[in-house]
């Protein structure tokens, strides 16, 4: 199976879209608590938003890889298995890192 250029460039381009949100609701919660507003919501935001923030840069770097490094005609599917499994891994670690280390200020 070939994935198709076209899927990857928009797979890309949602990828950028929801980093650059998330990149900017967990920016503009960082500024909230350091100034003290809305501390308890700021708080919940920040705490929530940095794992999609992490895997939508991961998400889009990857693809970015993809695209770059391999040719449209041939089949990769050695390289799209090490890809996801990289981007499975990451959230695995995070998400362990959230649970372990969720109390530490």
């Amino acid at each position: 199976m070939i994935i198709d250029l076209k899927t990857l460039n928009n797979t890309k381009k949602v990828a950028l879209a929801f980093f650059i949100a998330t990149g900017l609701f967990h920016l503009a919660s960082s500024m909230f608590i350091a100034n003290s507003y809305y501390l308890k919501q700021s708080l919940i935001i920040n705490r929530t938003m940095d794992i999609p923030f992490l895997l939508t840069g991961l998400i889009y770097a990857l693809t970015s890889i993809r695209i770059s490094l391999t040719d449209p005609n041939l089949d990769h599917k050695k390289l799209d298995i090490f890809l996801s499994s990289i981007i499975i891994l990451a959230l695995i670690v995070l998400i362990i890192i959230n649970l372990a280390f969720e109390n530490i200020k």
